[in-house]
């Protein structure tokens, strides 16, 4: 079991609950008739190549359009980090975003960047032990949180080096009830945690919740990555590994792999990127890998821009009533928060 401070959680499980519901009206408003299907055994398979296409079986609900995001330990957020949560509003458009932290970070422009790109922003107890094991790193608090929400909520958890490109509605649609990232490295094969999807009250989770029996502080991954792989492996029809919201294939030498490796991907995530090694951060820079990201980002927040009057008329909303008022006051703030990463991106990367 994990252990967490219960106390405040009652009114945070409300809030999203209603979020929840919001985005799932939305979807079912937008779609009334959009339904999913499962594959049958023998089409199911560990590692899918295509985005799981919804042409086999029985009819289901697709994953609700809404991300949940930790940002535990109280760290000052980076505007990369910023730029990755802009994929998510402007590229991912979910019906509802929550982003969840256990310590308020300091006062800072990428912070309230980053509240008001999200529909809501709920403080919340991060587990500080496993069946009595203390947890000593946060990355293994979030790994923790981000099942447990989707277990109880669904939707998708995307990390803050995971940058959006394209829609997700295709593997919202697919079958599976849980979909994560497929990562090879140095010929080890595993499940990547930093893009998931799921269905509330998925078995695949429950399983992997399960394999926590075991938990090794000392492990990185373990429990993150490899567990669920042998999960993936072991039960093909409860959840799908997919390549195109995996992390980035390390130490790609030409710039043809990088533009080949962008066309296909639905989500760029640049593991490593903020760690102590230098070789994903030389990598990126050397291709200009998140100045591309960057373009194809803000270009989709123009894209919304025209289409929300608000955000096209911001400076107008001002004097209008006290929602258009407070939507056009966060406008001004966006637009300013796309400036200075847009300015960040270029002098530094």
């Amino acid at each position: 079991s994990t252990t967490s401070d219960p106390q405040a959680e009652h009114h945070d499980v409300m809030t999203v609950h209603v979020w929840v519901a919001i985005a799932l009206i939305a979807t079912h408003a937008l779609n009334p008739n959009t339904t999913t299907t499962t594959i049958a055994p023998e089409q199911s398979s560990a590692i899918t190549d295509a985005l799981c296409p919804p042409t086999f079986g029985e009819a289901r609900s697709p994953i609700p359009n809404v991300v949940h995001q930790p940002w535990l330990g109280g760290a000052t957020l980076r505007w990369e980090q910023v730029l990755a949560m802009m994929s998510v509003r402007y590229v991912l458009r979910p019906d509802a975003y929550v982003l969840y932290y256990d310590r308020e970070p300091p006062p800072s422009a990428t912070w309230a960047c980053a509240k008001v790109l999200v529909d809501a922003s709920i403080k919340r107890s991060a587990p500080y032990a496993v069946n009595g094991r203390p947890i000593r790193y946060v990355q293994h608090k979030s790994d923790l949180m981000r099942i447990d929400l989707l277990e109880r909520h669904g939707g998708m958890y995307i990390d803050h080096d995971a940058y959006v490109l394209k829609s997700l509605d295709a593997l919202r649609r697919c079958s599976a009830d849980f979909i994560g990232g497929y990562e090879k490295f140095v010929g080890v094969e595993k499940i990547n945690n930093g893009v998931l999807l799921a269905r509330a009250n998925a078995s695949f989770l429950k399983r992997w919740r399960r394999g926590y029996h075991d938990f090794d502080p000392d492990s990185w991954d373990h429990n993150s990555c490899v567990v669920p792989w042998k999960l993936v492996q072991a039960y093909p029809e409860l959840g799908l590994a997919v390549k195109e919201i995996g992390p980035m294939p390390a130490l790609m030498q030409r710039k043809e792999d990088h533009n080949a490796y962008q066309r296909r991907a639905l989500v760029v995530h640049l593991t490593g990127i903020f760690g102590s090694s230098d070789w994903r951060r030389n990598e990126v820079k050397q291709f200009g890998v998140l100045r591309v990201i960057a373009k194809r980002v803000l270009d989709a927040a123009v894209k919304l821009q025209n289409e929300d009057p608000v955000m096209r008329h911001a400076d107008g909303a001002l004097s209008g009533s006290r929602r258009w008022r407070e939507r056009g006051m966060n406008a001004t703030l966006l637009a300013s928060c796309r400036r200075q990463v847009l300015r960040v991106i270029m002098r530094d990367w």
